[in-house]
């Protein structure tokens, strides 16, 4: 397994610890959407909202573990790249598919931390002082966030438009 492979499991250990730890500090009824000035617009349940992190790990999961783990398996027409077919030639499809794989796994792992940062603040918020972890101001999270998808998409664009 590679480094980012580790991450990525590491960091959904991590969220689940996450939830673990911090569902029973909640109260029944929590603040989980915020306007632009940190002050709540929308309440539910805490069950609904673990209801809907689960679903949105498993998609997470779905889209960054199985879809790399079976990319393989893909038919050629399905792949979206600049000049498949030289991509996608049996001398460089290997490499090809072991680049998009490692670049979908470090994306789950930035959207992962996202999530986990962005829940973290929702538990800071509906949670006594005592027990808040300091994290950053999610506009700075947001932005490191933007960033990285920034440099992601460029990073495959050169990769895949030199040659082609």
């Amino acid at each position: 397994m590679k480094i980012n492979q580790w991450i990525f499991l590491g960091l959904i250990v991590l969220s689940i610890l996450q939830w673990i730890h911090f569902y029973p500090l909640l109260p029944d009824r929590i603040a989980h959407q915020f306007d632009t000035r940190g002050n709540p617009v929308n309440w539910s349940s805490k069950q609904d909202i673990l209801w809907m992190m689960i679903a949105v790990k498993g998609i997470i999961l779905l889209i960054f573990a199985v879809l790399p783990a079976t990319a393989n398996r893909i038919p050629r027409i399905w792949w979206n790249l600049p000049n498949r077919d030289y991509w996608l030639a049996d001398e460089r499809k290997k490499e090809t598919i072991s680049t998009v794989k490692n670049a979908l796994t470090w994306l789950g792992c930035v959207v992962l931390l996202f999530i986990m940062l962005t829940n973290q603040s929702v538990f800071n918020y509906n949670i006594p002082e005592s027990n808040r972890i300091p994290i950053p101001d999610m506009v700075y999270i947001f932005i490191c966030f933007l960033l990285f998808i920034g440099g992601w998409i460029w990073m495959l664009l050169r990769c895949f438009y030199k040659n082609s």
